[in-house]
């Protein structure tokens, strides 16, 4: 189960001790001075440690997944780093760290700009804090701060390069998971999901009838959130960061419409998409603007027939056509593909699979097998799965992974 938090506090695979110990850092115990070791005279009388060389950099710029940035420290004597503590300005972020047992007299880690077991590292202010001893009780603390950059990605609300899943409650409360987490939640694994609560300024999400993540619409370079209340009002949320911004009203009649989708870019501009479907069973094309003010075009009508379907998701270009594809779900749980013409339009659809009535919400998230093309996550009450891109036109799904993730209880009401 989900469970929103304030902080979290994460054992570091996002950083390494290279070198001296060549160990993975773990999660420390309580810091505290360790209990001294037997000493030479010499190590004794020395007093207090000297640091005889500190390479802490105060800008990282993270422009790359493999990017890395070395931490360094060298003393005048053998020491254990007891505690090495990154925390996040925002205080909702702290990495404890420390090394093995091991005494050395030079200490050096990496930051990796990406790391597919952890949560990565989020862009933003930093404070750090390093504590050693020496064999005989000696201490030395230093402390400092950096600047984390990294460039906006798509489906990234937390600001740390990984594309992220955004899920609403039957509470109203929306809360943001990384899709590297999401995964790592097969069968039999039990593990948690690292989960990252977005703040909304403030906002109640309940009142939204329908809601869909189209991208950056305005340019912040932040992804947005757009939703249609009770009252037939759509509303553009803007992302700021690691916020959504207080809501714009950006249209009014939509309570024509049933479902909408958003994301995939249907008209090759670089920008994310619009589509929606009415009760009569017509589906609308709404491109985007690049103009938080105004940011769909006038609605282009695609078909009609669409009556017949009770899902659709926007999963992007997943089988090499010339724009971005639309999923659409039947009644008896057949799944249907469109493949875009990268002119708001599609061909004819294509039948991939049956069964599909499981899953309470499908999302196309997250490029989990590195291929260029988004995955596919179908969430249901039984039990989930992860469903890798292939890139074929009639088979563009691999074999499935299940998931241990359950909407038994239709906890979970929104899935973008």
């Amino acid at each position: 189960m989900i469970a929103p938090t304030s902080r979290r506090r994460l054992a570091a695979a996002v950083l390494t001790a290279a070198a001296v110990t060549g160990t993975l850092l773990t999660t420390p115990a309580a810091v505290a001075a360790p209990a001294p070791t037997p000493a030479t005279a010499a190590e004794a009388a020395a007093g207090d440690i000297v640091v005889t060389r500190e390479e802490m950099p105060t800008v990282i710029d993270f422009d790359e997944p493999g990017d890395r940035a070395p931490m360094v420290w060298e003393f005048d004597r053998p020491v254990k780093i007891e505690d090495f503590t990154l925390s996040h300005t925002t205080e909702t972020h702290m990495w404890d760290l420390v090394t093995s047992d091991v005494l050395s007299s030079s200490h050096r880690f990496e930051l990796a700009g990406y790391t597919p077991d952890r949560m990565s590292p989020l862009a933003g202010e930093y404070t750090w804090r390093m504590l050693a001893y020496d064999a005989a009780g000696n201490r030395v603390e230093r402390t400092g701060g950096f600047t984390l950059n990294r460039p906006p990605a798509p489906r990234d609300y937390d600001a740390n390069g990984v594309p992220d899943v955004l899920v609403r409650f039957a509470s109203g409360q929306m809360t943001a998971y990384e899709t590297e987490m999401l995964r790592r939640q097969q069968a039999g694994s039990k593990d948690p999901w690292y989960e990252f609560p977005i703040g909304l300024s403030g906002a109640d999400w309940s009142p939204y009838a329908l809601l869909a993540a189209p991208g950056d619409l305005g340019g912040s370079g932040s992804p947005d959130v757009v939703g249609r209340d009770g009252d037939g009002v759509l509303w553009l949320h803007q992302g700021e960061g690691r916020k959504f911004l207080p809501r714009t009203r950006i249209g009014g009649g939509w309570q024509v419409y049933n479902k909408i989708t958003a994301g995939s870019d249907l008209n090759a501009d670089g920008r994310g998409d619009l589509l929606a479907t009415d009760t009569s069973g017509v589906l609308w094309f709404y491109a985007s603007t690049g103009n938080a003010t105004a940011p769909f075009k006038p609605r282009v009508k695609i078909g009609g027939g669409w009556q017949i379907y009770n899902q659709i998701t926007a999963p992007g270009n997943i089988a090499g056509a010339t724009g971005g594809d639309l999923l659409a779900r039947d009644a008896s749980g057949v799944l249907w593909l469109y493949l875009g013409k990268g002119d708001g339009t599609f061909t004819a659809r294509r039948q991939i699979g049956g069964g599909w009535q499981r899953f309470t919400h499908l999302a196309g998230l997250g490029d989990q097998n590195r291929d260029g093309r988004v995955d596919l996550y179908g969430i249901g009450a039984a039990g989930s799965r992860y469903y890798p891109t292939t890139g074929l036109v009639d088979a563009p799904y691999g074999t499935p992974e299940e998931l241990d993730l359950y909407n038994a209880d239709g906890k979970y009401v929104n899935v973008l």
